[in-house]
């Protein structure tokens, strides 16, 4: 990369990882060294996350979910309900959704469906930028932190 490291992320099988930097720049880091240039998207992606069959891997920039298709090397925009940087996202335990927090100019807290973009469910907002995202293993539990510092817990069930 040529400036800062805005997030990292490795496939589940532990063989490769992928790393954001600034300027669009995303890069796919294989087990013999290889590094490969994946499409830019259209904003620095700030969060990185591999599908666990490692095919797929998801980021998320200014307003934007995107996917890239590994196997065929394509990117595909998403369009989403935040209005501001989406800072952090994790996939639910089943990878039916995709567990979302922006920043900015904006504090949502959404569960998107990952193959369109759009909104599933919406959470309660953090007063101030939203921070960090996790899911309990289990699936039924959903943590977020926030610039208030505050931490915010969902039972999911």
């Amino acid at each position: 990369h040529k400036g800062s490291i805005r997030a990292v992320a490795f496939a589940p099988a532990g063989d490769r990882f992928a790393s954001a930097g600034t300027k669009g720049q995303v890069k796919l880091w294989g087990p013999d060294g290889r590094v490969e240039n994946l499409p830019p998207p259209g904003s620095d992606a700030r969060t990185l996350v591999f599908t666990s069959d490692g095919r797929q891997l998801f980021g998320a920039g200014w307003f934007d979910l995107y996917r890239w298709d590994l196997d065929r090397r394509k990117l595909t925009t998403l369009d989403t309900d935040h209005r501001g940087i989406i800072n952090s996202i994790v996939f639910d335990s089943t990878e039916t959704y995709l567990a979302s927090i922006s920043r900015i100019t904006d504090s949502s807290v959404l569960m998107l469906d990952p193959q369109s973009g759009e909104t599933v469910r919406r959470f309660q907002s953090h007063k101030l930028c939203g921070g960090s995202i996790a899911m309990a293993p289990n699936g039924r539990i959903m943590a977020t932190t926030a610039d208030d510092a505050s931490v915010m817990i969902w039972m999911l069930e």
